[in-house]
């Protein structure tokens, strides 16, 4: 049973935060456009449903900063990012995080966690380069001080190593 768990954990290690999940060319076109001065943007909006996507024009004539909130804002494949920023928290906050906003079901399940732990991992490997890191109570740290605090790696999920 171990082994499939370990296999699972690998895949999604593969999975997450990669160009298999994530449209980074879409996000980094989105990023130039912003930075070429559009007047508008098509973004793209998202529900909890495959059929509840959709793109909105949104106008930017007025808008001189673009903040991309996201938990891999800081992945090296976006390109254009003025200033990286981390706000860390650990997977236990975040899943704290998610049970206060009922975001979505099963949040205490085991794949949650697994999936929880394998960002937070990605986070920490990247946090290196984050121009800003922001701790969950606000407090702004080098990232000397994030690897003291939380140690070198980002967690573990239920006992497999990530």
């Amino acid at each position: 049973m171990l082994s499939y768990q370990q296999a699972g954990a690998r895949a999604l290690t593969d999975y997450l935060g990669t160009e298999a999940e994530i449209d980074f060319q879409e996000v980094n076109q989105i990023i130039a456009k912003f930075k070429d001065h559009a007047a508008h943007l098509c973004l793209k909006r998202m529900g909890r449903k495959p059929e509840e996507v959709w793109y909105e024009s949104v106008p930017m004539e007025a808008v001189q900063v673009l903040i991309i909130e996201w938990t891999h804002g800081n992945n090296p494949r976006l390109q254009g990012i003025d200033l990286p920023i981390l706000l860390n928290s650990t997977p236990e906050e975040t899943l704290a995080h998610r049970r206060s906003r009922n975001r979505d079901g099963n949040t205490d399940s085991a794949f949650t966690t697994l999936v929880l732990a394998i960002e937070q991992q990605k986070l920490y490997d990247q946090a290196k380069t984050a121009g800003l890191i922001v701790l969950k109570n606000g407090e702004l740290v080098d990232y000397a001080t994030l690897v003291a605090t939380y140690g070198q790696k980002g967690g573990s999920a239920n006992g497999l190593d990530i």
